[in-house]
């Protein structure tokens, strides 16, 4: 999950636990770095993408999550064992859901933008509040205001093998923008950078293949998984050496796919063995895990 810097006091607390090694791993239990990393197994990894897309952007912004993904792609390319593409684009109510059903022949790894807070549209009274389903059933944003983005990841918590993940983002709040330069100012947002889709999609795919925050920095650049981001930021466009190191680690080319278990990455992830799915939302640049089936980042 990514969130702006004005907000960094906010969520102090939230992220005290974030990582400054070179790349962090996402566990099977947050707070237990001895409990199995997760991971997809080789193969292919097929994203979709919401029909919807985010109106504002003029479609500009169906392009700038594909180009997030393929960044990743290029990466495991040379050395990983993963094949990352695009599917059809979606439409509700498969390109509106976020979730995992066990069992099912049609779950996808949706990227969807949310463009209404789910307090302006649910009632008060609704449980989907207290079991964190509004999303779903009312098609809006459910999470903290100050999150960008969201990746909820399904997985085998007897592995930490990955069996679904779908992203979302927060543009009930933030304005989405597609441009290279310069920031916006003075409430413009034409031609120029708010909070830009490819600096936060290319963030939440690092937490949709595993990756979790971590705030290092070195000569000058920072990790792409830094869970903070500034208006007109877009260095998260480009994945930083260690966040590329984690995927020759995690999914070495020809070879299994490699829990905390049975590799040590450069960042020293350790870990141990976790059976049922349980999905996890890694919240994009905040750290929201909540006490269910799902776990945010």
């Amino acid at each position: 999950m990514i969130a702006t810097t004005p907000i960094l006091v906010a969520i102090a607390a939230i992220t005290s636990g974030v990582s400054n090694l070179p790349y962090a791993r996402s566990h099977v239990t947050a707070s237990d770095p001895n409990s199995h990393c997760l991971w997809w197994a080789a193969g292919s990894v097929v994203y979709n993408q919401s029909d919807g897309g985010n109106p504002v952007n003029g479609g500009t912004e169906f392009t700038a999550v594909t180009r997030s993904w393929q960044s990743w792609q290029t990466i495991q390319n040379g050395c990983g064992n993963l094949t990352l593409y695009e599917g059809p684009r979606l439409s509700a109510p498969a390109g509106r859901t976020v979730g995992y059903t066990q069992g099912a022949s049609d779950n996808h790894n949706v990227v969807m933008f949310r463009q209404r807070l789910c307090r302006n549209v649910a009632p008060a009274s609704d449980p989907c509040f207290s079991n964190y389903t509004c999303n779903n059933v009312y098609d809006c944003w459910g999470n903290p205001d100050t999150t960008i983005g969201l990746t909820t990841t399904t997985y085998r918590v007897s592995s930490g093998e990955i069996l679904d993940a779908d992203i979302e983002f927060n543009a009930a709040v933030f304005h989405f923008t597609t441009a290279d330069s310069p920031t916006c100012s003075g409430g413009n947002y034409s031609n120029c950078v708010a909070t830009d889709v490819q600096n936060t999609a290319t963030h939440e795919f690092g937490h949709s293949q595993g990756l979790d925050h971590t705030t290092y920095c070195n000569g000058g650049i920072c990790s792409v998984m830094n869970p903070n981001s500034s208006p007109g930021e877009i260095s998260k466009r480009t994945i930083d050496p260690w966040s590329a190191s984690f995927i020759c680690d995690a999914y070495p080319k020809g070879g299994p796919s490699q829990d905390c278990l049975s590799v040590v990455p450069k960042s020293g992830c350790a870990a141990v063995p976790g059976s049922m799915a349980r999905p996890l939302a890694v919240l994009c640049i905040f750290l929201l895990r909540r006490q269910t089936v799902r776990r945010r980042s």
